[in-house]
């Protein structure tokens, strides 16, 4: 597996005590998340929710020694609420959960807008959010129909001051992986 070294650098650009991750897939997001902690981050709890069972288990055994992370089996459009009711104060949420090529068993659909929703719907309205997989969003139909602007309508729904720009994701200099970035304005 490869470790998102790169990736670890964009995360200690968005830095709270919580990190949250929707869709573990193989546990990038996570490495990256720890990786970025020795750069600086400061995440002292990494919170991933995954739906496949055999990825759930498996980054249980590949994380169980990380005291600070805590990985959940479930659907992140009912997690997400969940672990978010643990939080008191801004995270970094990383939305990545999505179906992958073949593996359309749990659903086509992605879930990116029922999370937003949820973000919502949390006390807290200055989560820095990152939202994976841009390119998706980009042509006519979108990941499962749903387009760019929706997203940041979404977004700006949440905290209608949330600046939003544009980051690579796992490989730099990679259109074709770039994340939105949606961060409380600074002064």
């Amino acid at each position: 597996m490869m470790v998102p070294i790169n990736f670890s650098e964009v995360l200690k650009n968005y830095p709270n005590s919580v990190f949250i991750e929707t869709g573990t897939y193989w546990g990038g997001g996570i490495f990256a998340a720890l990786r970025a902690n020795v750069l600086g981050a400061g995440f002292e709890k990494i919170y991933s929710i995954e739906i496949d069972r055999c990825r759930f288990e498996d980054a249980v055994k590949l994380f169980e020694r990380n005291t600070n992370v805590i990985i959940i089996y479930g659907d992140s459009r009912v997690k997400l609420k969940e672990v978010l009711e643990e939080v008191f104060e801004p995270a970094t949420i990383f939305l990545d959960a999505h179906f992958n090529r073949g593996e359309v068993e749990y659903s086509e659909e992605c879930p990116i807008l029922e999370e937003l929703e949820a973000i919502k719907q949390h006390h807290i309205k200055s989560h820095t959010i990152l939202v994976d997989d841009r390119h998706s969003f980009l042509n006519d139909l979108g990941m499962s129909g749903i387009k760019q602007k929706t997203i940041i309508r979404h977004l700006k729904n949440i905290n209608e001051n949330y600046e939003i720009t544009t980051d690579y994701g796992y490989i730099p200099k990679r259109t074709n992986d770039e994340i939105i970035v949606a961060k409380e304005k600074t002064e």
